[in-house]
């Protein structure tokens, strides 16, 4: 079974049983209106297969994900009959889990779909042989981001007057979050958050997200469980805040593999909503879709990107980790006093 995500909507295929080579040949359609442009440019299209259980969850066999601008600005507004590598981002299994051909067309206002022609179909489809996908050779790198510290985060708690600050990473079809630091506006975080990412990706946005912690509701046969692995019960719409979120360039980030540094040690500033202020407009103004109007507090962060030798011995996991706080490469800091 194969799931499409496109912003905050999905759609699945039929369920084909016992088949390691299957042939979907379906069409999943997606219709979005009312969308800013900024929701365009931040929103991703990512594409998972999952091996189908009745009585158990889906297991996730591997998946890819696009940026739609990316796709948006090829030639016809799509990506036609490509081959994808699937990759297990839950980090259970290592390597290429199997090929995927799509095709994916973004189409805005005015827009009209390109009609390929028969011959252009029998040419670039390879149609008669589904199950000889072309060779792909996989390329192993890794993503670091390096949290150091954060200030004066907005408050969204309106009881404490406080917030849980935590941060969340997403990159090609994979997450990965730190743990929240309890009532704290400001604190030394110092985290490394390694995620694993197999070239090509047709994605170059990392998302980071800076979020408050809150009871998280995940429902599946009437159990109500707790993010951070704890089970309780709880009442039904508490979600997580957004503070803040930065969009950050992969291949941008791995410059610093070579003589360019990609993301050095820098302070980034978060602006969106005022403290307390909820709704529609306020959620567009946190997630960056449009411009905020009120500081909502910086990060002290850093991003590389790590290139994996194939015959490297060296376990790729996806983990948080401490890291060690270097005094000499924080940037320089200069006090102004606004009058």
């Amino acid at each position: 079974m194969v799931e499409i995500r496109v912003m905050d909507a999905k759609k699945t295929t039929s369920i084909i049983k016992e088949n390691l080579n299957p042939l979907w040949d379906e069409r999943l359609t997606f219709e979005f209106r009312n969308l800013e442009p900024e929701d365009l440019n931040q929103g991703k299209c990512k594409v998972m297969v999952y091996d189908a259980n009745m009585l158990r969850r889906n297991v996730l066999i591997g998946s890819f994900e696009f940026d739609l601008v990316s796709i948006y600005y090829k030639k016809n507004h799509e990506l036609f009959c490509q081959w994808v590598t699937l990759i297990d981002v839950t980090g259970q299994h290592e390597g290429v889990q199997g090929f995927l051909k799509v095709t994916i067309v973004v189409l805005g206002p005015g827009d009209e779909q390109y009609i390929h022609s028969e011959d252009e179909m029998l040419e670039l489809t390879d149609l008669f042989k589904p199950l000889m996908p072309p060779s792909i050779d996989p390329d192993p790198w890794i993503l670091k981001t390096y949290v150091w510290r954060y200030e004066h985060m907005a408050i969204a708690d309106r009881t404490s007057s406080s917030s849980d600050p935590y941060v969340e990473v997403e990159f090609a079809a994979a997450k990965i979050a730190t743990s929240p630091i309890k009532k704290q506006l400001s604190a030394d975080v110092r985290k490394c958050l390694t995620l694993k990412v197999m070239e090509p990706v047709l994605g170059d946005q990392i998302k980071v997200w800076f979020k408050d912690w809150d009871i998280v509701i995940e429902r599946k046969k009437k159990l109500v469980t707790l993010k951070w692995n704890t089970h309780i019960k709880i009442k039904k719409g508490v979600q997580d805040d957004v503070l803040g979120m930065k969009v950050f360039s992969w291949e941008k980030a791995k410059a610093s593999e070579g003589k360019e540094e990609g993301y050095p040690v820098h302070w980034i500033h978060l602006y969106g909503a005022p403290d307390l202020v909820s709704g529609a407009l306020a959620d567009k103004m946190n997630k960056g879709i449009i411009e905020g109007c009120w500081y909502r507090g910086s990060v002290l962060l850093q991003l590389a990107g790590k290139h994996i030798q194939q015959d490297s011995k060296t376990e790729i996991r996806q983990e948080v980790t401490e890291a060690v706080w270097d005094e000499t490469a924080s940037p320089a800091m200069e006090r102004w006093i606004l009058q």
